[in-house]
This record gives structure tokens, sequence and C-alpha cells, in this order.
């Protein structure tokens, strides 16, 4: 039944992220589904890399396709034990841009930053004409509802030998490995079945503490751990309507004082705080160690967000447990800064074990914003399907991915138009696998028809090239000519150069000089007499490069052997020496 389907991320509602500043080793602004970038690497970048631990390739749905990039590609590295050390599953979104092996020249480059960094609205970098050193990107809408256990994000620079790598592996700045939010999974439980009611589903979210990598070691097993504010954000949208994936969280670009992401209609919203630290070992579980949130039924066409967002501990000293290192001013007042009202007098001991009593209501407890998770849930997912499928090559299989998603399972998935032979959409599953097998420009629709009767068509277009790069209906020329004729010292030389593919006329040129006496006409013929003193072996790299300026090259040998010695009888000709005898 459709309810069994009950636990989706909101459709375009993401992860968020932290917000960075300039001191940081990475510059960021917006969230996961939408965000901008600033290229501090101090160095131009070719590239862009999203690394999620915990989700396989079909968990990832909508990826951004109009930054100078185009479509990225998806890696997923599966977990592994090598010499005793344990990887995580992985999936990486990887943005890159062409290389040319010809004129050794990236087709697309995020320039280098320069400080102080420009400070967007997270939407402000999409131009890709731009120079600037910010770029945008829109990722991770998760087909399912598995949360990463990490994010992180890495430049891709140019090693010195036409290969992008991270640029952490250069030494130069990139952004941090994982952003230190908590990680949540929702809880969910369906109702015993009730003779003709339709249940809803119940859920339930718990928060865990958060986090800290840079904790000192803690002195004692009784020690608490750092203390972090929770606050919690709920919102009940009833409008099941489908958001568009452009829209940022909260922002409201239609001007109705609305946020777009609403649909329109005044959501019931509701936020409180909580203090979340690790509680001592052998310690019962209780109320600091993590959010419990409250079980709660998701009716049809209904949908609850719930905003987690993070901020530092700043309360004072006297604040904490002297023995225990427990925070005592566990509630915020009104004002979301400073201990609530009721906290005037709260009992403290301190490290000699003497109590005293500390007013949290004057001590400003609230400190900077760490980050923030979003986490929806409705009762039925929308049958969907996913924005863009990646461009291929011939032999490169292609990492699973979930064309469809939500509605109700199982699927019927059927195509029609020109699909790329090699390629296959499992019709119960809506997964995209397989190894293509022929290049070129391929457009096509995927029909999806849910068990309920639901049904989409989504038309997509992608881009299968060969091993060199090349699409059938635009390919770059390649020289036919295998080898070049020997010349001889003072004889003529002539040969006319050939190339296939691409498209004519063609234009030739060659690096370094022929030998004296020889030239290479645009034509792509070699002519001439070769000089007294080429004798020898050269190795010129011929280019080759088509109408559209499209080139390719190769390198040659040329071999000049020197005139022959003619002999006046009666002397002979000595082979082994050349000369006359």
């Amino acid at each position: 039944m459709k309810y069994l389907k009950y636990l989706k991320y909101l459709k375009y509602l993401p992860i968020l992220l932290a917000f960075s500043t300039p001191s940081q080793a990475t510059v960021m602004y917006g969230t996961l589904g939408n965000f901008d970038v600033i290229n501090d690497t101090g160095r131009d970048a070719h590239g862009f890399e999203i690394e999620y631990e915990g989700l396989h390739s079909t968990d990832i749905g909508y990826t951004w396709t109009y930054s100078r990039y185009g479509n990225p590609s998806l890696v997923e590295v599966p977990a592994a034990t090598v010499n005793g050390v344990a990887t995580p599953l992985k999936t990486i979104v990887r943005y890159t841009a062409p290389y040319d092996n010809a004129t050794h020249k990236w087709a697309a480059t995020s320039n280098a930053a320069t400080f102080p960094w420009m400070v967007t609205a997270a939407h402000q970098c999409t131009n890709p004409l731009s120079t600037d050193g910010c770029e945008h990107f829109v990722n991770g809408i998760f087909t399912s509802a598995i949360t990463p256990k990490s994010v992180s994000y890495h430049w891709l620079v140019d090693n010195g030998a036409g290969t992008l790598v991270r640029a952490e592996t250069l030494g130069f700045l990139t952004p941090p490995p994982a952003i230190n939010i908590p990680v949540f999974q929702p809880t969910v439980v369906q109702p015993a079945p009730i003779k003709n009611v339709v249940q809803p589903p119940v859920v339930k979210a718990v928060v865990a503490v958060m986090p800290a990598p840079k904790e000192p070691v803690e002195p004692a097993p009784t020690q608490w751990g750092t203390p972090h504010w929770v606050k919690v954000i709920k919102t009940t949208i009833h409008n099941a309507n489908p958001v568009d994936a452009g829209v940022l969280i909260n922002e409201d670009k239609n001007g109705d004082g609305i946020p777009d992401w609403q649909n329109g209609e005044p959501a019931q919203v509701e936020s409180e705080w909580y203090l979340v630290q690790k509680e001592p070992v052998g310690n019962a579980v209780g109320p600091k160690a993590a959010h419990k949130g409250a079980a709660e039924k998701i009716n049809p066409n209904e949908k609850v967000t719930r905003k987690y967002e993070f901020y530092k501990y700043t309360g004072k000293a006297l604040s904490f447990d002297g023995e225990t290192h427990e925070a005592m001013c566990d509630a915020v007042g009104k004002d979301n800064l400073h201990g609530s009202l009721a906290l005037a007098a709260v009992n403290v001991t301190d490290s000699m074990g003497n109590s005293y009593n500390y007013n949290c209501s004057t001590d400003a407890i609230v400190g900077d914003y760490i980050g923030a998770n979003m986490v929806a849930f409705e009762a039925a997912a929308p049958l969907t399907a996913i924005e863009v499928i990646d461009n291929g090559q011939i032999g490169k299989k292609y990492v699973a991915r979930s064309v469809v998603s939500g509605g109700n399972t199982p699927y019927k998935v059927t195509t029609n138009g020109l699909f790329p032979l090699g390629l296959i959409i499992n019709p119960v599953t809506g997964i995209l696998i397989g190894t293509p097998k022929v290049s070129g420009v391929f457009t096509f629709n995927v029909n999806t028809t849910d068990a309920d009767g639901t049904s989409i068509t989504k038309a997509y277009t992608i881009s299968i090239t060969d091993v060199n790069g090349n699409i059938n209906n635009n390919p770059r020329p390649t020289i036919s000519t295998q080898t070049l004729d020997k010349g001889v010292v003072g004889a003529v030389y002539y040969l006319q150069l050939t190339a296939v593919s691409g498209t004519a006329p063609f234009s030739w040129k060659v690096t370094p000089a022929l030998p004296n006496g020889l030239a290479l006409s645009a034509g792509g013929v070699i002519s001439g007499t070769p000089a007294v003193g080429t004798t020898g072996v050269t190795t010129p790299t011929i280019t080759v490069t088509d109408k559209n300026n499209k080139p390719n090259s190769k390198i040659f040998t040329l071999s000049i052997a020197a005139a022959p010695v003619v002999c006046v009888a009666p002397k002979v000709l000595n082979p082994a020496t050349n000369t006359c005898k």
C-alpha cells in the first residue's frame, strides 16, 4: 500500500549545512540544495566534488546542470577494508571540465577568488560567463530517507599533467572534510491495520549529541561533554503541490510574504530550544544526551518539516558543575540569547563540592550559529523523476542511478525515442545501469506508471562520447597517415598527409620546424629537398585542425639519409664506409 512509502525527503528540501567565514578553509553560502562556493584555493580550478559518506548513488536525485561544467558524473566507492583499515561507503558527485589533449587546455575554469571574499545570497554565482571565483551548485536532493554520515567539498585543480586532483593533495586550501552536524535517522512506525480505516504512519526523529572532533580529552570518566544548543523549528504544510528545485529554503521570490516552498500556504510554525551534551560513561541516558522528538501522525496531503539549528553554548564557567562539567543553564529565554527567567537561581556545585546559586537569566548562553539539518516527512511522496541523467563514455560503466522515485512501487517504466545502446532502465525499480556501446547525442523519454496508476513522462538528452572524447555526429579529426616516408639529402621529397573524421577543410601545422629544406603546407603536404647537414632522425609533432576548430596531434619519426656516393670506375662503393675504393 502507498503508506509503506511514508518517509521521503520533501521534494527539493535539502539538508542545510553550516555557513562559513573567510577565516575558515572554505567559504560557502546557502544550503546543500542551493549554495555558492568561493574558490579559495589560491589557484584556478577546473572542477568540484561533493562527497557523501554513507550514501549509494541511487540515493541521490537532483543534480545541478546549469554551471559552466554541465552535467556531473557520479561515482560510488563501496565500503572496504585495506590493510586492516576500514573505509566507508561513499558516493561522489563530480563536476569537471573537458581537457583537450592537443592544446593542453581545460574547457572551463573557476578562477581563483581574491580577498575579501564576496558575500552572496547563496544563488548569485549562477552565471557561467563570470570570472569572479564563485560557482553555484544544486545537489544532494535524495530519493530515499537515508541521510549522509558526512558531506565534504573539494575543488579540483590540475596536477600539472592534465589530470584533476583535489586541491588539498597539492597543498592548497580546500573545504574541510566534513561539517560536523549531527546525523539523525527518523524512526517510523506503521500503525496496526484497522478494518476499513487507513491509518497514517507515526514518525519520530531523534537528534544525537553534536560531535566535537576538537574537544579535549576528558580527564575523568564522569566528565560531561561539550554542550550545544538545538533549536527545533517545526513547520506543517497541507498543500502537497511539488516545489521547484530552484526555490531556496525560506526565500520569497514572488513577494507574497510567504516562503515559496510553502506553496502559498501560511505554515504552522513551532520552535523550541534543547541543550544536548554527552553524558558520563555508565549514566542512564538522560534528557541532555539527545533530543528525542515526540511521535506524531502524518496525515495524507500533509507535509511536516523539522529544521534543527545548532548553536554553541556560551554560558560562563560558573554555569558548569565544577565536578562533572554538566551545563546547568539548560533553558533559553524569550530573547533567544539569555537563560530563561525560570533559571534565575540554579543550584550549581563547584569543584570542592560546595553549592551556590547561579543566575542563568542574565548569562548569554546561546552563542554562534554552527549549522543546521532539515528533514521532512510526508505520508505519500509524489511520483517524480530526476532532472538529468549523466553523460557517458563508450565502455565506461554507469553508476546505478534511480531515475524515478516516490509514488507507490512497483513501477512500470518504459522508454521511447533514441535510447543509448548498452543502457538499461529496470522496468520495475526505475534504476538505470549499463555500459554505453555507441557514441552520439540521444534524446528519449522515460515513461513511468506506479502501482496506483499515476503516470509521469520525463524527457532527457544525454551525450555519449568515444574513448577520445568525440561524439560521432561531431567528432574530432584523426590523422590517418601512419608513418612519414624517409628522406634523402639533396633528393626531392613529397608526402600528402591525410585525416579522417572531423569536418573538412583541415589545416595543418608542425612543431618544431621540419629539417632545413622541408616545409608543411596548410593543406597537409610535406615537400622540399632536405639540405646538407640534415642527416639524422627528428620527431616532429603534426597537428590537424578541422572546420569546427577541433584539433588533434600525432608525433611522427622522420629519417633523413645522407646523399648517395657515386664512384667513378674503376673505383667501387664500399658499403661499410659509404666511400669509394
